[in-house]
């Protein structure tokens, strides 16, 4: 009796185990790679995101008295919005303008 159900169980595992190694070992990795170089871009555009509103923050306070703060403060003001969004691509590189404005150098 204990033949009749393990047998069968087992060969079904094995030829769904021998699938799924099959599946994962040619196409996976590439797929798994390129969700990986995905996350790691988005990653980092948010890390400069944060970065570059910390730093324009930091420039506005201490450039008060600049020609283009009042371009600067917009910029800040748009890229951080876009930051928060979808648009982190942009949003980069609104701060990176408002620092521009304000005759600072972005740090990465």
């Amino acid at each position: 009796m204990f033949a009749r159900i393990a047998v069968p169980v087992v060969a079904s595992l094995t030829l769904l185990a021998g699938a799924a190694m099959a599946a994962t070992s040619h196409g996976g990795d590439d797929r798994q790679l390129g969700q990986y170089r995905q996350v790691a871009a988005m990653t980092s555009m948010a890390e400069k995101c944060t970065s570059l509103e910390q730093q324009t923050a930091t420039a506005i306070r201490e450039h008060a008295s600049a020609k283009k703060i009042a371009d600067a403060k917009k910029m800040h003001a748009q890229g951080s919005k876009l930051c928060a969004s979808d648009k982190k691509d942009d949003g980069v590189k609104k701060l990176e303008q408002a620092l521009r404005d304000l005759g600072v150098k972005p740090q990465y």
